[in-house]
Parts: C-alpha cells; sequence; structure tokens
C-alpha cells in the first residue's frame, strides 16, 4: 500500500489493473461507507474476502484482449 506522500499513478480506466483487497479496505472512503451505512467492517471484510475468491475463480472476458501479461 502507498503512503499517502506516494501518487498512485496507475491507470484505474485499465482493466488489467484492479486493486488488490487490502488496498480496498484501506482507502479512506471505505471508512465512511462503514458510518453512513451502519456496516460492521467484519462483516463487510467478510464478504469482500468472500467474493474476491469466487470472483477469482471466474474467467474474465478481457483476459483474452488483455495486453499485460
Amino acid at each position: 500500500m502507498p503512503t499517502p506522500d506516494v501518487v498512485d499513478l496507475r491507470d484505474w480506466t485499465d482493466p488489467c489493473i484492479e486493486p488488490t483487497l487490502n488496498e480496498l479496505l484501506a482507502d479512506p472512503m471505505m471508512d465512511l461507507v462503514f458510518r453512513s451505512d451502519k456496516l460492521r467492517r467484519e462483516n463487510v471484510e467478510s464478504f469482500l474476502k468472500t467474493q474476491a475468491t469466487r470472483l477469482a475463480a471466474m474467467p474474465r472476458a478481457w483476459e483474452s484482449i488483455c495486453r499485460c501479461a
């Protein structure tokens, strides 16, 4: 995870670039989600990890055209 002093220059429009689960959970906006929706962080983390595992097992349509490998 980059420190706040480091600018993240990744091109998030590139389908080959995906944030890690840790990056998603460390995002300050996640705290706003937890507060505004009154969600428990543990429940959301568990849900995201389950979804990430499920999605990782599914083939992605863009992988055949992805130039990142």
